[in-house]
């Protein structure tokens, strides 16, 4: 068990690095999800030029302050807006594949386990340790009952010949 955790644990880890160094995704979710975050790029613009508010409430995030992006460069901000949008938008679908996958590999951990290599030491102990030995001696409970089933036999063919003999010597009458 301690190795197939450890092997687990090792492919969890390459997922996150896969994760880390490419930025890929063929979800569809993804675009609808960033377009709808990048949805509230109109009102972060507004509300940094017009000075009304120093907060955005963004779906999923709720109230963020952003009035000190004010003081910087608007291009700037637009990057970092677009990128943030893009990462959340991505780390949902990362998200989703993390589970799947780590639902997967754990499923797959474990029938490889229960399959391969607790078959190979349940047949080990059977064939190597004297199992067979083991299997095929009575436990001592089945021993006692054996005894007792054998008496009861005996006695039971005691009490038929004892039953044949007293058969044998009554007379019938017939009238």
């Amino acid at each position: 068990m301690s190795k197939m955790k450890a092997k687990f644990v090792e492919k969890v880890i390459e997922m996150i690095e896969m994760e880390k160094i490419t930025d890929y995704t063929c979800d569809p979710d993804f675009i609808t999800s960033y377009n709808k975050l990048m949805n509230y790029h109109a009102q972060f613009s507004n509300l940094l030029t017009s000075y009304m508010s120093n907060s955005i409430n963004v779906e999923g995030y709720g109230s963020i302050n952003i009035g000190h992006l004010r003081e910087v460069p608007e291009n700037t901000r637009n990057q970092a807006f677009d990128l943030k949008m893009m990462m959340t938008a991505y780390w949902k679908i990362v998200l989703k594949r993390m589970v799947d996958c780590l639902a997967l590999q754990l499923r797959f951990f474990i029938q490889r386990v229960v399959n391969m290599e607790m078959e190979m030491e349940i047949v080990s102990e059977v064939m190597g340790g004297g199992g067979i030995e083991k299997m095929l001696n009575e436990p001592p409970s089945t021993s006692k009952k054996r005894e007792r089933l054998q008496n009861s036999i005996a006695l039971l063919q005691e009490s038929k010949e004892t039953m044949e003999q007293v058969m044998d010597g009554v007379v019938v009458s017939f009238d």
